[in-house]
């Protein structure tokens, strides 16, 4: 478990939990896999997961093109 957000490291996240961990809604995750924006994520089986690290790693991206731009 990470001590900051509670959110667990050890394992994919669930959509409601990358929701929360970028507070929005999931409906607007939904929309940017459909525009192929926002952080990957992967199927398994018919759930969609998401690897922490490329959570953050996407959001530490959108930071990095702020200060550049």
């Amino acid at each position: 478990m990470s001590t900051k957000t509670g959110l667990p490291n050890d394992r994919l996240w669930t959509i409601d939990e990358v929701s929360y961990y970028l507070g929005i809604p999931k409906q607007t995750l939904h929309q940017w896999r459909t525009l192929d924006r926002g952080p990957a994520g992967r199927r398994v089986g018919r759930y969609l997961r998401y690897r922490p690290e490329d959570v953050r790693a996407w959001v530490a991206a959108l930071a990095a093109e702020l200060v550049g731009a």
